[in-house]
């Protein structure tokens, strides 16, 4: 990333893939990668049961998006037609919100509380390199919106 560059990141527990032993919430040292190079300076997770993610309302430009219904895997156990382990991402200095999490309607005020409306993805237009960085897989995305947030990805990175 030094020598410049674009890096798009989605994915469940995208945060733990760089930060293998964290528990959270997790805050970040300015000298680690995940602070220096993806802009993160803390962390957190949404639990691993009753999928409480519903959507994500988009910032900055990004349309608003909804997990898809028609993936017959997220319908039972432990999703219950909502996603897991979405990361809350604390933004680092120049970094922009592009998605707040939206909780299902039927979360229990407790995960609410913690999750609701919080960063789950940011976008750094630096002048060396470019990151975009989702806590959640565009994967289970409805598609048409999908293709939305990639054209919109294209957009900020060209």
């Amino acid at each position: 990333m030094q020598a410049g560059g674009k890096l798009v990141l989605s994915g469940w527990r995208i945060i733990k893939s760089f930060d293998l032993g964290a528990s959270f919430p997790q805050i970040y040292e300015s000298e680690s990668f995940l602070s220096e190079y993806l802009h993160v300076v803390g962390a957190n997770e949404s639990p691993s049961v009753d999928g409480a993610f519903a959507w994500a309302r988009g910032r900055n430009g990004y349309p608003d998006i909804h997990v898809n219904p028609d993936i017959p895997e997220i319908n039972g156990f432990p999703y219950f037609a909502g996603l897991t382990n979405i990361n809350i991402i604390t933004p680092g200095a120049f970094t922009r919100v592009i998605y707040r999490f939206q909780c299902k309607e039927t979360a229990n005020s407790s995960i609410r509380n913690t999750f609701q409306d919080r960063p789950c993805a940011i976008r750094y237009l630096g002048s060396s390199f470019d990151i975009i960085l989702f806590g959640f897989p565009l994967l289970y995305i409805r598609p048409e919106e999908a293709k939305l947030v990639a054209q919109k990805i294209l957009e900020d990175l060209l």
